[in-house]
């Protein structure tokens, strides 16, 4: 059986940097916030949200997007 750990980040580790990204692409701070943690952790994004994906892409966050 595999094991995997889920933890939780509190938001405000990643509000300035995400507010700047959801200012400069017109998006809700809770994609941005997504995006920033990403970023932070040095992690893929998976998301349903094409906009979203493509705006990680351009911050060089490597995107899974699912339809």
């Amino acid at each position: 059986m595999r094991k995997t750990v889920t933890e939780i980040d509190p938001q405000d580790l990643y509000l300035k940097q995400a507010l700047r990204i959801a200012i400069d692409h017109g998006i809700t701070i809770y994609d941005a916030l997504f995006i920033a943690q990403a970023l932070n952790r040095k992690a893929a994004l998976v998301t349903s949200d094409k906009e979203q994906c493509e705006i990680a892409s351009k911050h060089g966050i490597k995107c899974i997007y699912i339809e």
